[in-house]
């Protein structure tokens, strides 16, 4: 019975965590929520591709970024400058990618709600480079008198 009763409420409890649908130009998608603010953003990758979708009240409208004759349109970048025209923010820096609409819609709910909190903190990347000396036998070099050889290397 205690097994049962783990289980049910196990299951209940994933369903909390599940995408949302939503209807948007009359399609049906399962979209997560990234940013919930007074802009949203929500996104999913469907058919392979990540897609992006902003939503202010009820109108949620699809982030796109379609290439013409070798250059891209950032169609995306109207639609942030529409939904944030209450409290314009500048968009040239912003980039069609999970990070930095993240940051765009972190920093613009901050400013339009002081007590906003984004919740999300991008990692920063430590890099480190290492030099390595030492005496080896060469187990898999042909060294039929088994003695040491040099080696050197560098790690990245």
């Amino acid at each position: 019975m205690k097994r049962l009763l783990f289980f049910l409420a196990f299951a209940c409890s994933l369903s909390l965590f599940a995408q949302k649908d939503y209807t948007v130009d009359g399609k049906t998608y399962s979209l997560a929520i990234e940013v919930d603010g007074s802009i949203t953003l929500l996104w999913n990758t469907i058919n392979g591709e990540y897609r992006y979708f902003s939503q202010k009240g009820n109108e949620i409208v699809e982030l796109t970024n379609t290439r013409e004759d070798k250059t891209y349109q950032q169609e995306y970048k109207q639609v942030l400058l529409s939904h944030t025209a209450d409290n314009p923010m500048s968009v040239d820096n912003v980039k069609l990618t999970l990070s930095s609409l993240r940051e765009f819609y972190n920093a613009y709910n901050q400013k339009y709600d002081p007590n906003f909190s984004g919740g999300t903190v991008t990692v920063v990347l430590k890099t480190r480079l290492a030099f390595f000396a030492g005496m080896t036998n060469y187990v898999y070099f042909a060294n039929p008198d088994n003695t040491l050889l040099p080696q050197l290397g560098v790690d990245f």
